[in-house]
């Protein structure tokens, strides 16, 4: 989240205009916010919303999984439509693929990730039948239509989740049962 709102700063803060293809990292940038807050929605029940125009020097409220994951589609948004008014290619080694993307191609990838967040962001069978799935079908039919499996070669792109995991005393307890122990801690 840090690396996405600090290039969105860079971009903004681009005054002798050294960026090149700014619409692109935009996008890009953008993408990985939205990323980001999402996935905190979906594993939290609460977080932060913390993006490249947040004051922080203001205390930053703590706000709920469906504030999060709110938060996200609206960044998602802003990808898409980045995408939709641009045209460039994202190069290989951006994305652990090896492939390029058009911003069409990744303008379907950031619909494919708003369609999932919101699919994903119910917790209970009223949630779940509360869900707007027009709007999750109308992502999801702008979604991605081919093959899409990040090469982990554990050189260049790697999980550190599965590796912190695999490693002694590095393994972490998942928050619900941290929860059932204390229902003080969410």
């Amino acid at each position: 989240l840090s690396i996405a709102n600090d290039a969105l700063l860079a971009i903004n803060l681009d005054v002798d205009g050294l960026v090149q293809e700014p619409q692109m990292c935009k996008a890009v940038a953008y993408y990985g916010q939205a990323y980001t807050l999402g996935h905190v929605g979906m594993f939290y029940d609460k977080g932060y919303v913390v993006t490249h125009t947040t004051d922080l020097t203001a205390e930053v409220p703590m706000v709920s999984y469906n504030v999060l994951i709110d938060s996200a589609i609206a960044i998602c948004d802003k990808a898409i439509a980045i995408c939709n008014a641009s045209t460039f290619t994202i190069p290989q080694s951006w994305l652990p693929t090896n492939e390029t993307y058009t911003n069409v191609e990744f303008g379907r990838l950031v619909n494919t990730l708003a369609a999932r967040l919101l699919t994903y962001k119910s917790r209970t069978k009223a949630e779940n039948e509360a869900n707007n799935w027009t709007k999750i079908l109308g992502y999801a039919s702008k979604g991605i239509q081919m093959d899409y499996s990040p090469i982990m070669d554990d050189i260049t792109w790697y999980d550190f989740h599965k590796w912190y995991q695999m490693r002694d005393g590095w393994g972490r307890i998942d928050m619900r049962v941290i929860n059932l122990m204390d229902p003080t801690m969410y």
